[in-house]
């Protein structure tokens, strides 16, 4: 009986060690929960301050509880862990605490078959019951926690190798950038020392190509100034011969005679007409020959009214003319053949078709382009259709033509639409 009592005693007294333990360990369980929510609190402390406050409260307080026991026991303190982060804390949760939970684990179940399930022990196992509970969260805490730290490591791991591929990645990519941005450099290099090359040789056409023009251009103002120097030459030759022909005209052969002369009408008839191409107003002296051939003039005549073989004429102030007067005109020609040439459009009945019929039936030439054979220039209205009519036309709209200028140059006569009906009505 008083073994059985000492044996319980013993039992009982290495249960209450054991529930010290347990108590001790469940204390540092709570406090390590604690530390570790201390910790996470830390890291979030801008939007959970208030929990690491009442977090350091708590650690304060097991870790004074915890010291207690383990001083009554006579235990050494349990270290304090250093982080869920550190690489070093799951080896001391390994080494240290998983062990001392193994441990506890053992006696109380010891406990209970030496005691026999007394109620003493039963009491304790009651008590340590939500103990081991607490234990058996904090295992699997502890296993989750484990689980998580590996996932982050993984996945940590996993970053650092896409990092590393990415960052990889991106290094070849800049290197062929790199290379596309040489190879670029040197073709624009290139292209630009052929640019300057080009620039260089069209530099020494440009001059070469300039020089050529100055001496072309120096050729053709001496060119122009022979031209210009031989068209004067030719403008005094036609001048020339067209006062040639109007001198023979004078000194040659008279052009008609005096028929009968009325000294009080100062009228006379000379026999020349229509037959002659004569138009009305040309002036012709009238002059006798004496002894030698000698030439005595004695005034004027000018053609008033024309028939057929002959015409009208009204003798001037002045003169003398007698019956049997030769009459002479250097500007005209009873047997040449003349030459017309309209500028514009004629007006009136008299238009240009019916007017070179007319003058091409008397043995005259009508040309369709103006030259130094011309003998009369007949002015006519300006051919263009868009010309200003009415108050704002010009009506010297033919001296900025050509065959004006060149008709005054070469002494050629210029007769107006009108006079041009003397020649007309034979």
């Amino acid at each position: 009986m008083m073994r059985s009592s000492s044996r319980q005693g013993g039992a009982v007294n290495i249960l209450f060690f054991v529930g010290a333990l347990v108590i001790a360990l469940v204390g540092w369980g709570l406090w390590f929960s604690e530390y570790k929510g201390h910790e996470e609190a830390v890291k979030n402390e801008v939007v959970a301050k208030d929990d690491l406050l009442e977090s350091q409260g708590k650690l304060t307080e097991y870790k004074r509880g915890i010291d207690s026991i383990t001083k009554v026991l006579g235990l050494s303190e349990f270290p304090e862990p250093t982080g869920l982060d550190d690489e070093g804390n799951s080896a001391w949760i390994d080494t240290t605490v998983a062990p001392a939970v193994g441990i506890v684990r053992k006696v109380v179940d010891e406990g209970r078959a030496l005691s026999g399930g007394g109620e003493s022990v039963t009491t304790i196992t009651q008590l340590l019951d939500p103990i081991q509970a607490k234990l058996d969260a904090q295992g699997q805490e502890i296993t989750r926690l484990k689980r998580d730290l590996s996932a982050a490591r993984n996945a940590t791991t996993s970053a650092e190798q896409a990092n590393d591929t990415l960052i990889e990645q991106q290094a070849v990519s800049i290197q062929a950038k790199e290379s596309e941005l040489t190879d670029n450099k040197d073709r624009a290099a290139t292209q630009l020392k052929q640019s300057d090359d080009n620039l260089v040789v069209a530099q020494g056409q440009i001059t070469s190509l300039t020089e050529s023009l100055e001496t072309r251009l120096t050729e053709t103002q001496a060119a122009m100034q022979k031209m210009e120097e031989k068209t004067n030459t030719l403008d005094r030759e036609v001048r020339q011969v067209k006062g040639a022909l109007r001198h023979e005209t004078v000194s040659a052969e008279p052009d008609g005679k005096v028929m009968s002369v009325d000294q009080r009408a100062g009228m006379c008839w000379i026999d020349i007409g229509s037959n002659k191409q004569l138009r009305g107003g040309t002036r012709f002296r009238s002059y006798g020959v004496l002894k030698g051939g000698v030439r005595e003039y004695h005034g004027f005549v000018v053609v008033k009214k024309i028939e057929a073989r002959r015409a009208l004429c009204a003798v001037e102030h002045g003169a003398t003319t007698q019956n049997g007067d030769f009459i002479t005109n250097p500007y005209y020609d009873s047997e040449g053949q003349h030459t017309f040439y309209f500028l514009g459009n004629l007006p009136g009945r008299f238009d240009n078709q019916r007017s070179a019929a007319i003058l091409r039936d008397f043995g005259a030439t009508v040309a369709d382009k103006f030259s130094p054979s011309v003998d009369f220039l007949v002015l006519g209205n300006n051919p263009d259709p868009e010309a200003d009519l009415g108050e704002d036309a010009d009506v010297n709209w033919f001296q900025a033509t050509e065959a004006y200028t060149n008709a005054t140059r070469w002494n050629i006569e210029v007769l107006l639409a009108r006079d041009l009906e003397d020649f007309l009505k034979f």
